[in-house]
């Protein structure tokens, strides 16, 4: 009786454990999207920029009577910029934040060209604090 209890156990374990192993392809950190959407380094690009133009937008760079304006236009000037469309973009944006594991690579590689972006203009005599 007992043996049968340790098997039964040991089999409903296994069944647990193998339900809770999720392979969700959305999970997996070399996601990689479809050819037809932007590809990582170009989305990491992309991202940057906009993260450059959303901080210049909270950070009061423009008038308040035209924010919203040159936000708009700061938008087609990143996707002119890099050659693509806002509707390319948001699929693109879409499917990225679908796989977040994935995501949050872009996400940690965006904040290292900022970081690397502003290391550089540290550096810059022009831009130095005097």
């Amino acid at each position: 009786m007992r043996t049968s209890v340790q098997i039964l156990f040991v089999l409903c374990t296994n069944l647990a454990i193998l339900s809770s192993c999720n392979n969700d392809p959305r999970d997996n950190s070399r996601a990689t999207p479809p050819s037809e959407l932007l590809q990582k380094d170009l989305f990491i690009k992309v991202m940057a920029d906009i993260q450059l133009l959303e901080a210049a937008s909270k950070g009061k760079v423009f008038r308040n009577d035209n924010a919203s304006k040159k936000v708009s236009e700061g938008y087609a000037e990143i996707f002119n910029k890099h050659g693509i469309t806002r509707e390319l973009f948001e699929k693109s944006h879409t499917w990225w934040w679908e796989h977040p594991v994935a995501m949050k690579s872009v996400l940690i590689e965006v904040t290292q060209k900022l970081t690397l972006m502003e290391e550089e203009l540290r550096q810059d005599p022009a831009f130095s604090d005097k």
